[in-house]
């Protein structure tokens, strides 16, 4: 199924989102207590602005994108503010994709693929690390007309392993 949340979804005082299937859209995602949990296994979550402050026994969590096996896209949208004190993981068979900015690491494990920006050129501002397994996917286009490209930018560090397909995004020629 779908929900659509126009304002904020806020589980700050506590509570669990499960996402197993289907669409969760939220003009913002709010999760910043030591009793909130995002589990979000597969399906599509697009968030305009996150904030996820999750603690266990002292420590920052990280949202983890996926379980694993069903598939699962995180889309940021709106080119928001997305914060993740403990990190961001794209799990194997999930999808990491949008644009807007990113405070905190970003994992990419083996079968996870990163597409920074959308179908138009656009970009990802990653104010933090970004770790790229071996057997992972980033997907980044070109528009050699223009120049335009899906980038990252703002990162302060980067390990690099995996496939790297670009993709025209211009026009067929008529």
């Amino acid at each position: 199924g779908t929900m659509v949340v126009t304002n904020g979804a806020s589980l700050a005082n506590g509570g669990t989102l499960v996402l197993n299937s289907g669409l969760f859209k939220a003009n913002s995602l709010f999760a910043d207590s030591d009793s909130s949990r995002v589990i979000f296994n597969g399906g599509t979550l697009q968030s305009g602005g996150t904030s996820y402050y999750v603690t266990y026994a002292g420590n920052a969590m990280p949202f983890v994108v996926g379980d694993g096996a069903d598939l699962a896209t995180f889309q940021l949208l709106n080119s928001g503010a997305h914060s993740f004190a403990g990190g961001l993981v794209v799990s194997s068979n999930a999808l990491l994709t949008g644009a807007g900015t990113v405070n905190g690491n970003i994992f990419v494990g083996n079968g996870g693929t990163f597409a920074p920006g959308t179908t138009n050129a656009s970009y990802l501002t990653v104010n933090g690390g970004l770790v790229l397994s071996n057997n992972c996917t980033t997907l980044l286009g070109l528009n050699p007309a223009s120049g335009y490209t899906n980038h990252v930018e703002g990162l302060t560090n980067v390990v690099y392993g995996g496939t790297l397909p670009i993709t025209n995004l211009a026009s067929p020629a008529p």
